[in-house]
């Protein structure tokens, strides 16, 4: 009884404080983010104007959107990787704390073991309907990149960058 109301305890506050990391931002000022990001831009420039069109078009999921941007700029090479993620989030109607660890986790999974499991946890994100579905795929997440090259974008960053 003590451990369940431990867990309990442990789910409700995890769901608060993920549910309080939200960043939404109004599709002007994304816009506008983005300009500045295409202006001062010095490689990458076909796969952030492909970026455009999500930011224009979306309601939702714009820091999303701008997060992806800035990996475009840092590592080029995976744009293929990066923009299907964009493609994926466009299908989303609601905000989402999932999407940026799901952005990064095939940069996180440098030999591309996890694939198959990382499109599957985008599949459930988009068919998420609720905070606590949120969680649960969050906790999936976390589990897949304990298993994954680089645990952190930071380390990819310092290794790839």
């Amino acid at each position: 009884m003590r451990k369940l109301l431990f867990t309990l305890t442990f789910l409700i506050s995890y769901q608060y404080n993920f549910a309080q990391d939200i960043v939404v931002i109004t599709p002007d000022e994304a816009q506008e983010k983005f300009r500045q990001m295409v202006m001062s831009s010095e490689v990458n420039t076909g796969g952030l104007q492909e970026l455009r069109y999500y930011i224009e078009t979306s309601q939702v999921n714009l820091d999303d959107y701008l997060y992806i941007g800035e990996l475009l700029q840092q590592a080029p090479r995976y744009t293929e990787s990066l923009l299907e993620s964009a493609r994926q989030i466009s299908f989303s109607r609601r905000e989402s704390n999932v999407y940026r660890s799901l952005i990064e986790l095939p940069l996180l999974d440098l030999a591309n073991i996890h694939t198959k499991e990382i499109s599957n946890l985008m599949r459930s994100a988009l068919m998420s309907k609720s905070e606590e579905s949120d969680a649960k795929i969050q906790g999936d997440i976390d589990i897949l990149i304990k298993q994954c090259h680089y645990k952190d974008i930071e380390a990819f960053k310092k290794e790839q960058l």
